[in-house]
């Protein structure tokens, strides 16, 4: 009871009254709350979802049923305004689902993989996406090896996750690694129409491991490049390929790379 009173302010007061705090609020009361650590939410597909408010990934659907603004929308809006019902979209770096979430709901990719190696957060996204029938998930991070790697979760901030070189940590999970190239290669999945990359700093290191398949396929490319240096930004777009950024106020896209209109990038295979 005390965590569905707790769940319901937050809908008030983050949700009608649009005051801060409330977030904070439910992270805290988790810690104590064993209620708040497997929340159950029905989402409107009738599917229900289980929220760990110790992280914050779980505020983030809270915030969709509270019809906050998609911190990602631009991102999904250019993507979806270039692709057809019969595209194959790879969403790599899924977090908690809502990006494949948002393209599910528009109907118009014929298919979505979606790769998240937090085993945690992977089993959410999976939860959200199950009515779809057209999505996949997968428990591994994509990179420029086979093998094995480990993860870097911070407390509460699984959005924030990523691969370091050695465990050792209490906050370092082990999880496997695939290049995308293998899996094209080996008939396990279709090769990508459109890829999302967000993967908190190795977004390069996964698009040398699709090198072949975006030689060979041409795919749009979107990533995330907050953590990446102009460098890096520059190294990382492919022979045959031109760069745009999405604009995060309205979803357009800049000629070239304009690291303060957003925090995206484009890239487009040349005709």
């Amino acid at each position: 009871m005390v965590s569905r009173a707790l769940v319901d302010f937050y809908l008030l007061w983050h949700g009608r009254l649009h005051r801060r705090g409330a977030g904070w609020l439910l992270g805290h009361a988790a810690r104590k709350l064993a209620g708040l650590r497997r929340f159950p939410l029905r989402l409107p597909e009738g599917q229900t979802i289980h929220l760990d408010f110790r992280d914050i990934s779980s505020v983030y659907w809270l915030n969709h049923l509270c019809g906050d603004r998609f911190e990602e929308e631009a991102l999904c809006l250019a993507l979806l305004a270039r692709i057809t019902a019969a595209s194959v979209v790879w969403d790599v770096g899924a977090n908690c689902g809502l990006f494949s979430y948002h393209l599910a709901r528009s109907g118009k990719p014929s298919r979505v993989i979606f790769f998240e190696p937090n085993p945690a957060v992977f089993r959410l996204a999976s939860d959200a996406l199950r009515p779809f029938r057209f999505m996949e998930g997968k428990n591994c991070a994509l990179s420029d090896r086979d093998g094995t790697g480990f993860l870097q979760v911070a407390a509460g901030g699984s959005p924030t996750a990523h691969l370091v070189p050695q465990s050792g940590d209490s906050n370092v999970v082990e999880i496997s690694l695939f290049r995308g190239d293998s899996l094209v290669h080996s008939g396990d999945l279709p090769p990508p129409t459109a890829i999302k990359i967000d993967t908190e700093g190795h977004e390069c290191a996964v698009l040398k491991g699709l090198a072949d398949t975006i030689r060979l396929y041409r795919p749009l490319v979107c990533l995330e490049h907050i953590c990446l240096s102009d460098e890096q930004v520059a190294k990382a777009l492919p022979r045959g390929y031109s760069i745009r950024t999405i604009r995060d106020s309205d979803a357009s896209l800049c000629e070239g790379f304009v690291r303060e209109a957003g925090h995206n990038s484009m890239l487009l295979p040349k005709e």
